[in-house]
């Protein structure tokens, strides 16, 4: 899957379920880490564990939500082909950044941050 399909799919969908069933198993689909995470992997201000790294210039990451794992698949997908564009314009032209919680908003924008940091 590529960002023109995610773009294609999610304009599909008319309501904020089916954005969030569609989430849902693209979390499913997130890979396992090819080695366990360190405690520096972790995303701090994160409503649950949240844990990604950078290795060979792909996102690998995880989390005990499936929402998150979901949005972690988004950004590896997002990252592998455009690292320089905005992230946050591409998950608004999806429709998802606004299913979640402001919780889950602000765990979002740490993901976002510790990205940024990690590929700098």
């Amino acid at each position: 899957m590529n960002k023109q399909d995610l773009l294609l799919m999610f304009q599909f969908f008319t309501t904020d379920e089916e954005r969030l069933d569609a989430l849902i198993d693209l979390g499913k689909s997130l890979d396992a880490p090819s080695t366990p995470f360190s405690e520096e992997d972790i995303v701090k201000g994160c409503a649950s564990y949240v844990a990604l790294r950078i290795k060979n210039g792909q996102i690998e990451g995880t989390s005990d939500a499936i929402i998150m794992k979901g949005f972690l698949k988004v950004l590896q997908i997002f990252y592998a082909e455009t690292p320089q564009d905005d992230p946050v314009a591409f998950l608004k032209k999806l429709a998802i950044d606004s299913i979640l919680s402001t919780q889950r908003q602000n765990g979002l924008l740490n993901i976002l941050k510790k990205i940024q940091k990690d590929v700098s």
